[in-house]
């Protein structure tokens, strides 16, 4: 550890658009003080939650790993600073009852934040808030947008609409003519560590009609999309 900034290289606010208290270093942004706190027991929930299975890991260390996040000692800050507010006892309700089906504990019982890390992590560095030099930017999926092709642009096939909520249903709006020779379109909303997709969640692939698809005409995955039959799960 060790490789880290320090806190007079931040300036609030963030930008022009954002609360006077937010931060920034222009690397990495700090929210306002009133939302550190939900932000600080966000992570701790999914550092809990997702550690065994994604591998996610809070730190204060640079991130070496895709699935590093910093900085441990200054969430455990922010969540000791900004106490758990109505609004956010109101989301975790919600969430619960319509959705997750389980709660954040974090909301719950800040104090258990104390009892996950009673140390704190390896090395808490005062006034440490960025990192100072990282590893290499995590790489995408393709080493450049459609390396593999030359039919299709970044921004061809726009996505205007998501529900993530179960069922799914993602559409989207081309904007240029989806010829059948395209082959097949392929969605997937499994995550990237960096190296390889991950397989949590699902990959489908999509034929493009006979006919294609004019530019414009909006087609989608999931029930009462239009073309939605043309969906298959691919394995």
């Amino acid at each position: 550890c060790g490789r880290v900034e320090f806190q007079d290289k931040f300036f609030s606010p963030a930008t022009s658009e954002t609360a006077l208290t937010s931060e920034t270093d222009d690397k990495v942004f700090a929210p306002p003080d009133i939302h550190k706190g939900d932000v600080a027991r966000s992570l701790l929930y999914f550092a809990a939650r997702y550690e065994a299975s994604l591998g996610l890991t809070l730190t204060d260390c640079p991130p070496y790993d895709p699935t590093d996040f910093g900085y441990l000692s200054e969430l455990l800050r922010w969540n000791e600073a900004d106490d758990v507010s109505a609004e956010e006892e109101f989301r975790n309700d919600e969430g619960c009852m319509n959705w997750q089906g389980n709660r954040n504990p974090f909301v719950d019982y800040p104090q258990l934040a104390q009892v996950f890390y009673p140390q704190g992590p390896d090395e808490v560095l005062p006034n440490a808030m960025t990192y100072s030099r990282c590893a290499a930017p995590t790489a995408a999926p393709t080493a450049s947008p459609n390396s593999c092709r030359e039919d299709l642009e970044a921004g061809d096939i726009p996505m205007f609409l998501v529900n993530s909520d179960d069922p799914d249903q993602v559409v989207f709006i081309p904007t240029k003519d989806l010829e059948p020779e395209l082959g097949s379109l392929f969605l997937t909303d499994n995550a990237w560590d960096g190296s390889k997709f991950l397989t949590t969640e699902g990959t489908w692939e999509f034929e493009i009609p006979t006919d294609g698809i004019t530019a414009g005409t909006v087609f989608g995955l999931g029930d009462n999309s239009p073309f939605a039959e043309n969906w298959e799960e691919y394995l």
